[in-house]
């Protein structure tokens, strides 16, 4: 499985989701080196979204292919990542945070017979929703899921806040 978008909280959850779940290899794909390397030991590979030659190192990184890639980021990463997907390989797509629109090649879909799966909680049956959501608490409580989390006191906020963008780390506020 490749994780585009793996520094981010949806992306951290992704990775451990497909481990929880019994993924054989797991690589992850993000746009902030200190949060990669933190996935180092987690996952089989990591790869910094960045720099010239990305699909060639999301390729060397998937050998011999990814099967599943979880794409939140759209954009160029995601036509990068189409190179490294192995024949009949989903693509399940559930955001646009690097970039609304992608120019995706025609050839690979057809060639690797790809297939582009859109994703949203609005489409799903409601008691799916709570019954992957218990599943997921419950992995939690295990530790089989974690996130970065840090606590601050509300005299802090604004911190908080600037953290939360930056992406990667939630904050609980305290009074």
């Amino acid at each position: 499985m490749l994780v585009l978008g793996a520094t981010g909280t949806t992306g951290s959850v992704a990775i451990r989701a497909a481990r929880a779940a019994g993924a054989a290899r797991v690589v992850a794909a993000g746009r902030n080196r200190e949060r990669l390397a933190k996935l180092e030991g987690v996952v089989d590979a990591t790869v910094f979204l960045g720099g010239d030659d990305l699909a060639v190192r999301l390729q060397e990184a998937c050998a011999p292919g990814a099967n599943v890639v979880f794409d939140p980021l759209w954009g160029e990463p995601l036509a990068a990542a189409l190179t490294a997907c192995a024949p009949d390989a989903r693509v399940v797509h559930i955001g646009a945070t690097a970039n609304p629109t992608a120019e995706l090649a025609s050839g690979l879909f057809r060639g690797k017979r790809l297939t582009l799966m859109g994703y949203t909680n609005l489409a799903v049956p409601h008691d799916l929703l709570v019954s992957t959501y218990l599943d997921l608490v419950e992995r939690s409580g295990r530790g089989e899921i974690t996130l970065d989390i840090e606590t601050v006191p509300l005299q802090r906020i604004a911190e908080a806040w600037e953290g939360t963008r930056a992406g990667g780390t939630k904050f609980v506020v305290t009074p």
